[in-house]
This record gives structure tokens, C-alpha cells and sequence, in this order.
């Protein structure tokens, strides 16, 4: 017989005392949490606070070991996503699930839109005949966004859904979201940004340890003044807590000032690179800098302006026109394998598509770029006891939870996804680290261990190259900042010369 919640008023969805344990983890322990009708709900947490196991649970992925879950008042236990589905509930997943090879169309007919017509989020910039393989990556946000909006649910929640969105794109989802508000559906925001989420949400919710520590309310007006600082003592228990939460990254230690000079080596150079998009068009347009050794130097843009392509052209996985150094030789003419050996390593933003296997072990995900390693092979074969050994050197090194060598990639959180895929590139102690995106969607405790990685390498000689739609994020960590706007980069300026207005500027207008 099914459990009636009385006295319940509007409230969407409910949950009273949900636990969940793996193993000896606790990664819900007592969550109650409500949603009402025509409210967006932020739910804020650094990786590991419980946010994903709790998702998981509301979308039937996952049964709580304790607890109860209502969707309008009435009682439910879902045993497959499939029921949660039937309930009403749309969720949009952090790591993107299309089919790459299908049509916008297609993809949204396998939701089961049926209209000739493309929905409103989608109708104004796309035909509907673009194949998913193509799109950028905050294109393929914006289709998985409206496929989830295919079922019309009452509820909806979103894993991450801004983490690669450029601004614009960012302005138009909320927009979206509001509308959605308005016509009565619950929604549910899971984030890392904290600011980004008080500007559309009624409440913000905040968890750490698989508990709810804070619950935030928006008046009439306004937030409290010191709402934010709160929301993120909650979260990591700060007392004080830094300026990367508060879109404003704190000054990188080791940063020092930096000067052109005529003299200075470099660790890559191009000169004069072009090259085609996969449509066939030009992407990359007479493309040219210097990146010295020792230094991090960032290109920030709006997503789709030629950061992958260019990414991919120096790591050796796109053919490309001009002159390409690494620390004064000519690795041009060089295959992806061969500049990896020369140590060129891709940390790439695509962490379930082009950066891993996905049903594959951490363990073999780690050694996928090592096949001609003389300790990890032997005869043309992997050698499984040297490759669970070193898995487990970078988990303990690492800090990668869970830490089992043979736990499945696809099981990590964002996270431990980053933390492995990094490790895997760093590992190798390359001459230059690409990095696509490289803390997009972490929380601020893992951002700060990667980049304390990324700073180690140039300490030891290296350099880092990496590309961001952030700003703010590129002024903080960069030694020199540029843009890159429709397959062109600006020229590099040491961060004392750095006006952000006018770099806001060019990423829009271009130069």
C-alpha cells in the first residue's frame, strides 16, 4: 500500500533520512532534502560530499540502504531509471551520453520528440541535421539539455549542466531554467559554482561528508550579504575561504613576473599553423606563439573557437600547415606517438570519450599510452602484476578514491576521473602538458592539487599550455594570458600588462 506525505502543500519531491553506503563509505548518511513546485534548488559540494549518490538515487540508478522518497506526495521506490522516468523526473548528466554518430534530430527522436519542429532551446541555432561528433562540446550540453526536456517532467535535475558552457550559453540555460520555474517544475542544480547558482536559485543547499551541513534561503530581495562566505564555509569548512570559489582564483605560489625578451628559449614555438575543421573549413588561421620553459601560459575563449583543434594539432592528432618546435626541434613532421615520446602529453576535457575507456579498469586506463614501456611490457603483452603495482603507486600518489586498481572509469566521480587522467599524463614527466579545460566541473580542493601538479612540472623545467572559457581562472593561474577567438590567438601578455575588459572584449569581438 503506498505512503501517503500529508500536509505536504506544494512540495515536488521529497527525501526524509536517505542513507547509502559503499562498503565501509557512508556517501548519504540521513539526507533530507525538499523541492517545491516552481523553485530551483542549488545542491553545492566539493567532490565526495554525496551529491552524485544522491542524484543517482532520485534518477533510479541507485536503491538507498535507509530512508524515504516522495515525488508529489506520494511515496516511491524506484528500481530502475526507467520508474523514475515514469514519475516524472528528468535528469541531465554531468558527462554527456549521446550517440555521437546520430543527428541533433535523431538524438532528440530517441528521446521521443516526435514535432518536425526543433524545441526552442535549440531552434535558433541549430538545423537539426548536425551530427553529434561535430558539435563542440557546449552544443552537445545544450542537445542533452533538450532531450532531457523531451518528457516534459516535473521535476528536473542537472549534474554540472554550466561546467562547458560559454557565458552566452550560460545566460540562455538560466533563462530556459526560469521559464521551467515558472510553469511550475522543480528543479535541481548540482554545482561546484557557487556564485553562478545564487544568481538563478530560490535555495542553495550545501553538503560535505554525505550530510546536508547548510540550507540557504533567498528573500524577497536579495541574498544576505554574507551568504556566499557562509555557503562556502559550509562546504569545506573555511574560515576564511579563497578567492577561487568567488569566480576570483587566488594568486598561483611560484608565479613569478615575467618579461619578453629576444633571448628567451622556448619549450614549444609556432609559427604560421592553419588547419581544417572536421567539416572541412578553415579552423585554425596562421596560428603563432612562443611558450618558454618553466611557465604556464593560458588561451581563454569562448567554447568552439578552435581550443581543441589547436590542442590536437600540437599533440600530433590533426594535420596542420606550418612550423611546430618542441624545445628547438621540428616535431611536424612527427606522428601523436612519437611527440608523446619526444613529451608532448593531452590532458584532454573529453574524460569518458577521447580521454579514457570508459568500462575500462583505472589500472588499464593509466598504461593506454605506455605500450612500448619495457617495465610494463614484455613481449608486445602487458604485464598485469607491473601494471596493477604501478596503478596503485598513482592512486596512493594521487589521492584517487575509490582506490582499487580494477574499479570500472566510469564509476569515478568527475574528480577522481581528472585526478587519474592527469596522473596518467604527468606520470610520464613530459617536456609540455595541453590541457584542455583541465579543473572544468572539480571542486576547489581538486583544482588546487592539479594545479599544484601543473606548477611542480614547470618547476622542474617543464611548461603548461592550457585552454579555459574562464577568465578569471586564466588571469589567476597564467604566467601569460592570450585569446583565441575563431581559429586565431592574440599575442601573449605577461599578467601585469593584463586588462581584463579588453581581454573580455576580444573573446567576444575578436581583435
Amino acid at each position: 500500500m503506498a505512503i501517503q506525505i500529508v500536509d505536504c502543500g506544494p512540495v515536488r519531491l521529497a527525501t526524509h533520512d536517505i542513507s547509502k553506503s559503499f562498503g565501509p563509505t557512508l556517501a548519504n548518511d540521513r539526507v533530507s532534502l525538499t523541492v517545491v513546485a516552481g523553485e530551483i534548488v542549488g545542491l553545492v559540494g566539493e567532490n565526495g560530499a554525496g551529491k552524485s549518490t544522491l542524484l543517482s538515487i532520485l534518477a533510479g540508478f541507485l536503491r538507498p540502504d535507509s530512508g524515504l522518497l516522495a515525488v508529489d506526495g506520494q511515496a516511491v521506490a524506484f528500481t530502475s531509471p526507467a520508474d523514475s522516468l515514469d514519475a516524472g523526473i528528468g535528469l541531465v548528466h554531468q558527462h554527456l551520453s549521446l550517440v555521437l554518430s546520430f543527428t541533433v534530430r535523431e538524438q532528440l527522436a530517441l528521446a521521443g520528440w516526435t514535432s518536425t519542429a526543433l524545441p526552442k532551446m535549440l531552434a535558433s541555432d541549430f538545423r537539426g541535421d548536425e551530427v553529434i561528433e561535430q558539435l563542440s562540446m557546449g552544443q552537445r550540453q545544450r542537445v542533452e539539455i533538450a532531450r532531457a526536456l523531451v518528457r516534459e517532467p516535473r521535476i528536473l535535475l542537472l549534474d554540472e549542466p554550466t561546467s562547458i558552457l560559454a557565458p552566452s550559453e550560460v545566460d540562455a540555460l538560466f533563462e530556459a531554467l526560469g521559464e521551467l520555474r515558472r510553469s511550475g517544475i522543480a528543479i535541481v542544480i548540482v554545482t561546484h559554482k557557487v556564485r553562478e547558482v545564487m544568481s538563478i536559485a530560490d535555495r542553495v543547499v550545501t553538503m560535505a561528508g554525505g550530510q546536508i551541513t547548510g540550507i540557504f534561503e533567498r528573500d524577497a530581495s536579495d541574498w544576505a550579504p554574507d551568504a556566499e562566505r557562509q555557503m562556502l564555509e559550509r562546504m569545506f569548512a573555511w574560515t576564511d575561504p579563497p578567492r577561487s570559489n568567488l569566480d576570483a582564483f587566488p594568486e598561483t605560489p611560484g608565479r613569478s613576473d615575467v618579461h619578453e625578451t629576444a633571448r628567451e628559449p622556448s619549450m614549444l614555438r609556432l609559427f604560421g599553423v592553419g588547419a581544417a575543421s572536421r567539416h572541412g573549413s578553415r579552423r585554425l588561421v596562421e596560428v603563432g606563439f612562443d611558450l618558454p620553459p618553466g611557465q604556464i601560459h593560458a588561451f581563454v575563449g569562448i567554447d568552439g573557437q578552435g581550443q581543441t583543434e589547436l590542442a590536437e594539432v600540437i599533440a600530433g592528432y590533426r594535420e596542420a600547415d606550418g612550423a611546430i618546435e618542441l624545445a628547438g626541434q621540428d616535431v611536424q613532421p612527427l606522428c601523436s606517438t612519437e611527440r608523446a615520446e619526444r613529451g608532448i602529453a593531452l590532458l584532454t576535457d573529453d574524460r569518458l570519450g577521447e580521454g579514457a575507456i570508459r568500462s575500462m579498469s583505472i589500472a588499464d586506463n593509466l598504461v593506454l599510452k605506455r605500450p612500448r614501456s619495457r617495465t610494463l611490457v614484455g613481449n608486445a603483452v602487458f604485464r598485469r602484476r607491473q601494471v596493477r603495482d604501478h596503478a596503485r603507486r598513482l592512486i596512493e600518489a594521487w589521492a584517487v578514491q575509490p582506490a582499487s586498481p580494477e574499479a570500472r572509469f566510469d564509476s569515478l566521480s568527475g574528480g577522481n576521473m581528472q585526478r587519474v587522467l592527469a596522473a596518467r599524463e604527468l606520470d610520464r614527466n613530459p617536456r609540455l602538458l595541453i590541457a584542455l579545460n583541465p579543473v572544468q566541473g572539480l571542486d576547489a580542493r581538486t583544482a588546487e592539487f592539479l594545479w599544484s601538479q601543473f606548477r611542480s612540472l614547470c618547476e622542474r623545467g617543464g611548461a603548461v599550455l592550457f585552454f579555459t572559457t574562464d577568465l578569471d581562472e586564466a588571469l589567476a593561474r597564467a604566467d601569460r594570458c592570450g585569446v583565441i577567438h575563431d581559429g586565431r590567438v592574440s599575442p601573449m601578455l605577461p599578467l601585469g600588462q593584463a586588462d581584463k575588459r579588453a581581454y573580455g572584449s576580444m573573446m567576444v569581438n575578436g581583435w
